[in-house]
């Protein structure tokens, strides 16, 4: 019987990983299995605990159910498979009887969203210019697109529009071909691509290339380092603060990354065990993979270190982490003030740009007259859920759709009072204590506000509207992540900033004024 719950996806290739590293070497499968496991059995625990479920895959079941289809379509003439994948479907690739009908296809993703291709892998018009002399013909064929999954279908999309069309390939010579997924069919065949999934998933929390939650993989940093090196940032702490994985808001999610590096450790015991000598990241680089390191490069794996003491530091560092003193501010009343009624939101050009905004989007969406969206605006605004999440039930648009078109707002001229706050927070980032921002705005006017102010970066956490419905679901995260007696909350509002804080074991201060941080020691 279905749980109802969402699922979370994690799929093996840590198979493909050892055939990279040691390719003349048998394979250690007892390491690999034991590693798929530990990690399979704790994920399975820590995300019940989230009301989740886990849907894991082992990379031969992957590969078999993959393999089968594309013989049954390479069977058949004029067709060709472009593989995405950097491991899947390696004994067709070395068939001599698909020579002529298999490729790969280098594409990944950087940590800003860019498409490029892996690290030491040829560029896109170098890949294409090769594919086109090597099959001369493939502008007449069938195209079989395989990648283990297809949610968003965003990658292949691109392949095909972006990449392939140069070489003659239509969208309606396409097929797609993945083990998993669930919302880019719909997306493809808008496109007339059509599209094949072996299982789809519905209901679906978030999915996670085992490689991505460690040393091998994450997200890549979309530039080499001054030494040539590449470098990716993993899913889990404390290289990343888990929104890859979607574990971000997780309260357990301390306990899920230092279990995910003990894991990794014992597989890397194990294989130097199988290899007789010791795994440094000069050898995982000359693999073809990424170096890791964290979001601020502060914890960069060096070439020359072995991987296993590289992965204690890391655990270690977790540990030293939930020890750390944390100082959270709230940002509107606390960070500035505007110039509305009591230095608020109320009568302030920001809301009045705000209601210029919304208006402008309500004609947008419904295609009506001024005055009519002027009276929807007047609706919102007496409706006692408010007018953001009226304009959005209204128009079935989604939260950070309203935000993004309605707060993007360039602060210049509309914030007040900040010089003070500005120079604490300036002042605080010399120190080691963790500083947090929670803000029920939206995240597009945060990040336009601490642009403005230049203190983005001196944030370590930053938690906006989009993130939670009451501060206190924040409040609490943190309190199980972090000793209690080493928080403090600092903000203008009794009810959000200071009671929930201390109702947790916290220190709270209460402010009616920035300026009186400059007075506050902290």
């Amino acid at each position: 019987m279905e749980s109802g719950n969402q699922t979370f996806v994690l799929t093996e290739d840590t198979k493909g990983i050892w055939r990279k590293l040691s390719p003349d070497i048998p394979m250690d499968e007892t390491g690999i299995n034991r590693y798929f496991s530990d990690v399979s059995t704790m994920l399975t625990s820590s995300l019940l605990e989230n009301c989740i479920d886990l849907a894991s895959f082992r990379e031969e079941i992957i590969d078999d159910a993959l393999s089968k289809k594309v013989k049954e379509f390479l069977d058949t003439d004029k067709t060709f498979c472009l593989c995405l994948d950097r491991f899947l479907l390696s004994a067709i690739e070395g068939d001599e009887a698909y020579q002529d009908k298999f490729a790969r296809f280098s594409i990944c993703r950087t940590s800003d969203g860019k498409r490029i291709p892996r690290i030491t892998d040829s560029n896109f018009s170098d890949q294409l210019a090769a594919l086109n002399k090597r099959v001369p013909d493939i502008a007449d064929r069938q195209i079989m697109i395989v990648d283990d999954g297809v949610f968003t279908g965003g990658t292949v999309q691109e392949t095909v529009q972006k990449y392939l069309s140069t070489i003659g390939i239509k969208n309606e010579q396409c097929t797609v071909l993945g083990f998993i997924g669930n919302g880019g069919q719909e997306q493809l065949s808008d496109q007339n691509i059509s599209t094949d999934i072996i299982n789809p998933i519905r209901n679906l929390y978030d999915w996670v290339d085992l490689r991505d939650f460690g040393i091998f993989g994450g997200k890549l940093i979309n530039q080499e380092d001054k030494n040539g090196l590449w470098y990716a940032t993993p899913y889990v702490y404390p290289w990343s603060d888990g929104k890859g994985a979607s574990f971000d808001m997780f309260d357990n999610f301390f306990d899920i990354s230092s279990a995910i590096i003990d894991a990794q450790t014992s597989l890397f015991l194990s294989w130097e065990s199988a290899l007789g000598k010791e795994i440094t990241f000069s050898d995982i680089q000359k693999a073809g993979f990424t170096l890791p390191t964290d979001e601020r490069k502060t914890l960069p794996a060096i070439p020359t270190m072995r991987v296993v003491d590289y992965l204690l530091s890391c655990d270690a560092y977790i540990e030293k982490e939930q020890n750390r003193e944390v100082v959270l501010f709230d940002m509107d009343g606390t960070l500035y003030q505007l110039d509305g009624e009591n230095n608020g939101y109320g009568g302030s050009q920001l809301e009045r740009k705000v209601l210029q905004n919304a208006q402008a989007y309500i004609e947008m969406l419904s295609e009506c007259s001024s005055s009519e969206a002027q009276k929807v605006v007047r609706e919102g605004l007496k409706d006692p859920i408010g007018l953001s999440a009226y304009v959005r039930q209204k128009f079935g648009v989604s939260r950070k759709e309203y935000f993004d078109a309605v707060w993007n707002i360039n602060p210049e001229g509309i914030l007040q009072n900040y010089t003070i706050p500005v120079n604490k927070i300036r002042e605080l980032e010399k120190t080691n204590k963790k500083l947090v921002l929670v803000t029920s705005a939206p995240n597009i006017w945060q990040t336009k506000v601490t642009e403005y102010l230049g203190i983005t970066d001196a944030f370590e956490s930053i938690y906006t509207g989009e993130d939670f419905e009451l501060k206190q679901e924040i409040f609490s995260m943190l309190s199980k992540r972090y000793k209690p007696q080493n928080i403090i909350s600092i903000g203008d509002q009794e009810e959000t900033d200071v009671a929930p804080a201390k109702a947790l074991g916290w220190n709270a201060i209460l402010i009616s004024s920035p300026d009186q941080l400059e007075r506050i020691a902290i």
